[in-house]
């Protein structure tokens, strides 16, 4: 079996360490039943624990797990953690293709998507034999309930932000226009923006080579419209009026004047935060970017409702979670555990102006210099939907179903097919394959 690219790097001492545990010799085999049981024990070996993800690669929020990471080791002398970054676009079926296929990352962090489909597939371990014993327990978000199957937990929150408008105060003040509450005004704004100044005035990721990145750009405009792909009794709406007018205004912004042509998510989110787009859809790690990579820009930039008809704002969401086969579950819990303290919460907040997993509330201080963040709670509170990007009545199979929807999205952003052809053939495939599903298959 060909080894996984997130292991190389550390596979070698990872092999050792299981050699060494099947001569008795190891920290796995020395550990006692109630060791694992116990959330505050220590590890008692040297080993190193791999942790890939798709997150690293971003300035601000790769520093927050080297800093994580370093601060883990601290505590836990002998203990290492191998960062190891992975496309976001590809994450989910790489991850997991390698499960499948017997490889076994030490800290496995999972969309909110994924979760479904490994829990039914029996491939997480519950973690409710220390959550019980966590003090922060009963402080998770509400998103914790996707990682609940009967009556267990199965991962604990890392992260539950939504996405709204972001925008350039600075651009907006020097073509005259307001923050937009409509589609319309958002289209005039951005036009004004790009003829008085020259920049972008607004920016749609198109880039269908990143799947998951790709669905969530359509969602942005598909609920926002108040339309879907599906429904929870496993109707499939994609071309329903809704769902075909939501494409139809994310192409009347492609197509504009003022919109890069062909950019994906991480093109768009570098020229925001170099103030070369003015507005886009994104979530608050924009913010994050921002205030790493151009601080001047950072006390100019907002985040407000989008101004779609029903304001969506899509909300994500990841878990730390820890898989049946790993052999270091008490050293992965231990660094889930750190991860979700009140310090290392705070500093996802105050360094990566995001939503943590828990209800940890912001400080008076970081308010002040950060206003933006206020609109991010209030877009959590008010707005909130497409929960981890699921389509309905497809949760256990939602990778399948958004690659199926992707693949006719991509007529619709090339120009090839418009909304309405594109989406009827889209409906007709998601049909016949939908049939195909065994009882119980898809939700």
């Amino acid at each position: 079996m060909s080894m996984p690219a997130w292991s190389r790097t550390s596979m070698n001492r990872r092999r050792l360490l299981r050699q060494t545990a099947a001569l008795g010799l190891g920290w796995a085999a020395a550990r006692s039943a109630e060791t694992f049981l116990d959330p505050g024990a220590a590890s008692a070996a040297s080993l190193t624990l791999s942790y890939p993800s798709w997150m690293f690669s971003e300035p601000s929020t790769g520093k927050y797990f080297r800093d994580l990471s370093a601060a883990y080791s601290q505590a836990h002398p002998g203990t290492q953690v191998d960062l190891i970054q992975l496309p976001a676009g590809q994450y989910v079926e790489k991850i997991f293709t390698e499960v499948q296929s017997g490889q076994v990352p030490d800290i496995l962090p999972l969309f909110t998507t994924q979760m479904p489909q490994y829990m039914h597939l029996d491939l997480l371990e519950p973690l409710d034999p220390w959550l019980d014993k966590a003090p922060f327990k009963n402080k998770l978000v509400l998103l914790q309930r996707f990682a609940r199957k009967n009556g267990k937990n199965y991962g604990v929150a890392l992260t539950a932000s939504p996405q709204g408008l972001l925008y350039n105060q600075q651009l907006l003040q020097q073509a005259g226009v307001d923050i937009p509450r409509t589609l319309d005004e958002l289209y005039n704004a951005a036009d004004k923006i790009y003829k008085k100044t020259g920049v972008y005035g607004f920016g749609v990721h198109v880039d269908t080579s990143a799947m998951l990145l790709s669905y969530v750009s359509c969602m942005q405009w598909v609920l926002g419209n108040g339309g879907d792909f599906s429904r929870a009794d496993g109707t499939i709406t994609c071309n329903a009026p809704k769902t075909v007018q939501g494409f139809e205004q994310m192409m009347r912004f492609v197509n504009a004047p003022f919109a890069p042509k062909g950019l994906g998510w991480y093109q768009l989110r570098t020229m925001f935060a170099e103030g070369k787009v003015a507005m886009l859809f994104d979530g608050p790690w924009d913010l994050g970017q921002v205030k790493t990579a151009n601080p001047k820009l950072y006390p100019f930039v907002g985040m407000a409702p989008c101004p779609t008809p029903t304001h969506a704002a899509i909300t994500g969401g990841a878990f730390y979670t820890i898989l049946r086969k790993d052999g270091n579950k008490q050293a992965v819990w231990d660094y889930i555990a750190l991860a979700t303290s009140d310090e290392w919460q705070q500093r996802w907040i105050e360094v990566e102006v995001q939503v943590p997993g828990t209800t940890l509330p912001p400080t008076a201080a970081f308010l002040r210099l950060n206003p933006g963040y206020r609109y991010v709670t209030e877009l959590a509170a008010k707005y909130a939907t497409g929960f981890g990007y699921l389509p309905p009545g497809y949760e256990l199979v939602a990778t399948a179903f958004q690659t199926k929807v992707i693949d006719h999205v991509g007529d619709i952003w090339s120009g090839s097919k418009p909304p309405k052809v594109a989406m009827d053939e889209c409906q007709r495939e998601l049909e016949a394959w939908a049939k195909t599903l065994p009882p119980g298959g898809r939700s």
